[in-house]
């Protein structure tokens, strides 16, 4: 079942994430307790992330909207790349996170919109 598990972690990140971004995670988590980070490593990829119930598309802009209303820019700014690479457009993600001003306010969309124009235009 473990062997199963660390197969669908590899693919997941393999499928989804940019390798440097995990590395780097797993890095940080591992200096500090290596077993929780292979524990937190196996959840979010390999039963959350691996999950087929919404699109990865709809799971990185709902990622968006949370990060955007927690004002999270290191995390946003991934998840947008992620999203660009799952076909979201520009005027979708600007979207999602205009919408979260209702929850956030207008301070966290306006530094998650600046966020997402900056790795947007890096992008292009």
């Amino acid at each position: 079942m473990q062997e199963n598990l660390d197969d669908v972690v590899r693919k997941t990140a393999t499928e989804r994430m940019t390798e440097q971004r995990v590395a780097n995670l797993q890095e940080l988590m591992t200096y500090f307790d290596p077993e929780l980070a292979a524990d937190i490593g196996g959840f979010i990829l390999g039963k959350l992330y691996s999950r087929s119930v919404i699109p990865w598309k709809t799971r990185q802009l709902c990622a968006i909207a949370a990060l955007s209303v927690l004002y999270r820019p290191e995390q946003l700014r991934g998840h947008i790349i992620y999203a660009l690479q799952a076909g979201a457009t520009k005027e979708e993600i600007g979207e999602v996170i205009v919408q979260m001003a209702i929850y956030g306010g207008f301070p966290a969309a306006i530094e998650a919109l600046k966020v997402a124009k900056e790795v947007i235009e890096q992008r292009v």
